[in-house]
């Protein structure tokens, strides 16, 4: 019993004790409260919160080469804004040069002799020949090219090019250059895939046709290209039969 009253004795000051702390008494003798009071003052808000975890983007983009390589220069880093057409990266070209060879034709009437080596295989030629017979004719071309382009007569010719004697024009012009290499590329029919020159001269294409089939080329095809108000093809061919064709493919490609 006397443990009891000792309970609610010490009861009884701890909530003496803690409404003290709650109220006081004013001068007057009434209760109040006490107010915390501060100025009214503009300020931000903020809300922060904390966790953890791996950020990962929205949206992600693979960027690759058609072919590998060592990078050599790289004008971006990591979170760079990049645009269509920007140059990003510049792969070590020290590997590719050294598998570039260059081989300069000696004899001025021949096409492949020389530069396709005995028992080596070529996937395809391009050519580019020369468009004119003669300076002449190239000079008149061109003024006549620059007359069309500036809706005025040109009397000074101005190539918008460089090249020599047999790189802008030669005997006979586009079509003998043509159909000489047609006749000498039977030789190498089976070293090489399938050949291919640009056409100029549309007009020309009825004789390299002709000479296509008198050589009995086993295919021959003709891409359309063009460029602003330029219009030109390239003409292909190939002695290789279908089933040679995909024999070539599964051993080189």
């Amino acid at each position: 019993m006397k443990n009891r009253k000792t309970i609610i004795a010490i009861a009884t000051i701890l909530i003496l004790i803690i409404t003290s702390a709650v109220y006081v008494i004013n001068a007057n003798g009434k209760v109040g409260y006490i107010f915390e009071t501060v100025k009214v003052a503009r300020g931000s808000i903020s809300n922060t919160v904390t966790a953890t975890g791996t950020l990962e983007a929205t949206n992600t983009v693979v960027v690759g080469t058609q072919v590998s390589g060592v990078i050599e220069k790289l004008y971006v880093d990591f979170n760079s804004k990049v645009k269509k057409g920007q140059l990003i990266a510049e792969l070590d070209k020290s590997t590719l040069k050294s598998n570039l060879e260059i081989r300069r034709q000696e004899q001025s009437n021949a096409f492949f002799k020389g530069i396709i080596k005995p028992h080596e295989q070529i996937d395809f030629t391009m050519c580019n020949p020369p468009f004119h017979a003669s300076l002449e004719e190239s000079q008149a071309g061109t003024l006549r090219k620059l007359s069309n382009l500036k809706n005025q007569k040109i009397t000074k010719p101005e190539l918008n090019f460089g090249g020599k004697e047999g790189e802008l024009w030669t005997e006979g012009g586009e079509k003998r250059f043509i159909l000489n290499m047609i006749r000498q590329s039977k030789r190498f029919g089976k070293s090489c895939c399938w050949f291919s020159t640009i056409v100029s001269k549309q007009s020309n294409l009825k004789y390299i046709y002709r000479e296509l089939d008198e050589i009995m080329a086993e295919e021959y095809k003709t891409i359309p290209m063009g460029q602003g108000n330029k219009t030109s093809r390239i003409v292909a061919w190939t002695f290789l039969s279908v089933e040679e064709e995909k024999n070539w493919v599964k051993d080189r490609w």
